[in-house]
């Protein structure tokens, strides 16, 4: 049964790895800077460049959503769990990797010796680790249907909400990430964050499955 469980999930991984987002208007736009053409910096709305200027600057989203994925790949707590949750996050997700038999040092690993990733013998729990949740990519984002780990939100507009009184959300938990404080977005900073959240999407995103 874990081959099975197995080679459906490396299919599924393979299938994922076809699903490519880099045709959004802000990639034309960095293109555009890039090539020093004014048409394709055309592409990002006026409204959605301000946003920029915010995510980069005043609204620090940058300093977790970085990199060409718009994700530092890291584990952070930014207060969504509500007291009380049973879901710690990273604290739980430790112990099932190490306990897995599936994880990168079992029989299923594909990886020759030498390229084995080590690790899964070095991943340890720490205080700090409960409530934490890997950084995910803001690329498509506006498509969802939900945000956060446990679909707190529903709306970005509420995502913003959320970052504005972030101080509030901090009572009840012990280990606090001191570069989260309330971003204290007017209402056109808000909506020019939104635009450019909303430039991310990929115009030309695969709709159907591949023929194979």
């Amino acid at each position: 049964m874990d081959d099975l469980f197995v080679n459906v999930g490396k299919a599924i991984a393979a299938f994922e790895a076809t699903i490519v987002s880099r045709s959004s208007a802000f990639d034309r736009f960095a293109e555009g800077l890039r090539d020093d053409n004014p048409s394709q910096m055309a592409a990002l709305s006026t409204s959605a460049q301000r946003g920029l200027k915010l995510f980069l600057g005043k609204a620090k989203c940058v300093l977790c959503h970085s990199g060409p994925n718009f994700s530092d790949g890291e584990f952070h707590n930014i207060y969504v769990s509500r007291a009380g949750e049973d879901d710690y996050g990273r604290w739980d997700g430790v112990a099932q990797v190490r306990a897995s038999s599936f994880n990168f040092e079992s029989r299923h690993n594909d990886a020759r010796p030498e390229q084995a990733f080590p690790w899964v013998r070095y991943v340890t729990r720490i205080p700090e680790s409960k409530y934490q949740f890997k950084t995910p990519t803001l690329r498509d984002v506006a498509q969802r249907r939900s945000f956060m780990h446990n679909g707190r939100f529903s709306t970005l507009d509420e995502v913003i909400d959320f970052y504005d009184e972030i101080d509030e959300a901090k009572e009840f938990q012990d280990h606090e990430e001191t570069t989260l404080v309330p971003i204290g977005l007017s209402h056109q900073e808000r909506e020019d964050l939104i635009a450019f959240l909303h430039s991310l999407t990929d115009e030309e995103a695969q709709s159907e499955l591949p023929d194979l």
